[in-house]
């Protein structure tokens, strides 16, 4: 994504890539089509600031730009808030001189509903005539 921003920072590619690298501006996009789907975007220090019973349990808690299932963390309920904000908090510390901001960056924060099912990851790429090649689908396991 750095290549596309500094080579082609106007291209409708750089555009698409930043859309779907950053998952609060992905759930943003998706909202128009699933308005009831719970999801919040917030900066690291506001997390610890939201009243407990303002979140729908279960959620999910990661950066909103992330990579390898690094900052991801399932909250059940009201009980494990806090103990998963302090392991995300953490693990932003820990990485944060290791990658870079594009690929992990734990400034700001996810929160959305936990949805019960398979998750994937899709790495890929567009190419010149602004098509996407697809070159991995890799199923985590959690």
């Amino acid at each position: 994504m750095a290549l596309l921003e500094s080579h082609a920072p106007d291209s409708v590619q750089n555009r698409w890539a930043k859309q779907l690298k950053d998952k609060g501006i992905f759930r943003q996009i998706l909202s128009k089509m699933y308005p009831d789907y719970f999801y919040k975007v917030v900066n690291l220090d506001e997390l610890y600031k939201i009243p407990v019973e303002d979140i729908p349990f279960p959620v999910v808690i990661k950066p909103s730009k992330g990579y390898s299932s690094v900052g991801v963390y399932k909250v059940k309920n009201a009980e494990e808030w806090r103990a998963a904000l302090e392991k995300l908090s953490v693990d932003m510390l820990l990485i944060k001189n290791i990658y870079d901001k594009e690929v992990i960056n734990g400034e700001s924060v996810l929160i959305e509903k936990w949805v019960f099912g398979e998750e994937y990851a899709v790495d890929g790429y567009y190419d010149h005539d602004g098509n996407p090649v697809i070159l991995n689908i890799f199923k985590h396991l959690f």
